[in-house]
């Protein structure tokens, strides 16, 4: 039998394939209705390691006569046209500015663009501006953006990393209609699922040791994400989201070999960037926040000082019970604590001196006024009572 000469595409060329035609065809459309656009850049949130700053964002098309009229229209027409009907410009060369250094970099063919900036001297412990500018006019309306880039404190006793999605943020994993009204709550609906988060994040943080958030929410709903943050007074820090390409589901390590998947990249990337820090992962126990702790524990000895777990009853971790994942955690030499309330981990942070023992009371107190916020109306917002 006679060889092929060609190699049969792989997953990822497939997939890949699929997000190009996906893509070519909103094109075909937009240009059908003949919309006016012009291309807009979304800032993300920024980091500082020890070496340097990175500075990220994205190129999108943006109608900007439907996002006027969306700014006077309920919070649901906006979620819905920023998740599905914005649409990545084509590579455009992005100005970016941090702290006297200026650097043009190039977004690539799904919009994102990263720069990175070498320190020059001190590290900046506190939170800085970095902007950005479209480099060429002819790409339309050249209008000034910036981002916080979040500073890292020599002090800094460790890093904090948290997961988003029913540890921060109520997103009703078992039921699929529910969890779609909540990405579009107003911030007066959305109530925190793990009562007295805010105070146990703030009381970890201490306004010096860096907390990052990782979730497998696209990047379109970026800045619907930061408002519900910010709003439920969460310790701002960089969110690292996910690209809702198909071919980024996994994506192969060029030097390994090894196949990762967003949460696993991120974890990963965030350890590395910070060598001199241990780190406290915090997520729960649905889906594969343990598994994915314990994966970079075991890949980073030394470097996890614990993981603490919010019990969620029902679906547990897929691979493996979670008294199996507790082992590995235990031979990878990171602390884990599987809990039911905040207080029972603040007390944990408190006894390992991770937090001060007059933060155990702040967490009791802000795990009580999370208990008397009023439920979350679903009847109310699937009827378009959201005014927001």
């Amino acid at each position: 039998m006679e060889s092929s000469s060609v190699m049969a595409p792989s997953l990822r060329q497939v997939l890949s394939g699929v997000d190009t035609l996906v893509a070519a065809t909103q094109r075909r459309a937009r240009r059908t209705f003949a919309r006016a656009e012009s291309v807009r850049i979304s800032p993300y949130r920024g980091w500082v390691t020890p070496t340097h700053a990175v500075v990220l964002g994205r190129t999108v098309l943006a109608d900007m006569a439907v996002e006027a009229q969306l700014q006077r229209s309920p919070r649901l027409a906006r979620v819905l046209y920023e998740r599905f009907l914005t649409l990545e410009a084509t590579p455009v060369d992005v100005r970016v500015s941090w702290r006297g250094q200026q650097a043009t970099t190039t977004s690539d063919s799904y919009g994102f663009f990263e720069q990175r900036f070498e320190l020059n001297g001190v590290m900046p412990s506190e939170t800085t501006r970095a902007d950005f500018a479209l480099a060429s006019a002819s790409t339309g309306a050249t209008v000034l953006q910036n981002a916080e880039v979040f500073g890292l404190q020599a002090d800094a006793a460790f890093g904090i990393i948290s997961d988003i999605d029913d540890t921060v943020l109520e997103t009703e994993l078992s039921n699929p209609y529910k969890r779609g009204l909540q990405l579009v709550y107003s911030e007066q609906r959305m109530r925190l699922p793990f009562e007295g988060i805010a105070a146990l994040y703030h009381a970890l943080s201490r306004d010096k040791n860096p907390i990052f958030y990782v979730s497998n929410a696209p990047w379109n709903l970026y800045q619907h994400v930061v408002e519900l943050l910010d709003h439920n007074e969460i310790p701002k820090g960089p969110l690292l989201l996910r690209d809702s390409r198909l071919a980024e589901r996994y994506v192969r390590d060029g030097k390994s070999g090894e196949v990762f998947v967003h949460k696993q990249r991120a974890l990963r990337r965030l350890v590395e960037d910070h060598p001199g820090l241990s780190f406290i992962l915090l997520g729960d126990s649905s889906r594969r926040d343990p598994l994915r702790y314990i994966e970079i524990a075991e890949a980073n000895p030394g470097r996890v000082a614990a993981i603490y777990i919010r019990h969620v009853h029902g679906i547990l971790a897929r691979r493996g019970s979670l008294a199996e994942l507790q082992q590995r955690a235990e031979r990878a030499g990171a602390e884990w604590v599987l809990a039911e309330d905040t207080v029972t981990l603040a007390r944990h942070a408190e006894s390992r001196g991770y937090v001060p023992a007059a933060e155990v009371s702040r967490v009791r107190e802000g795990k009580r006024q999370d208990e008397l916020a009023p439920p979350v109306e679903l009847a109310s917002v699937a009827a378009g009572g959201d005014s927001k």
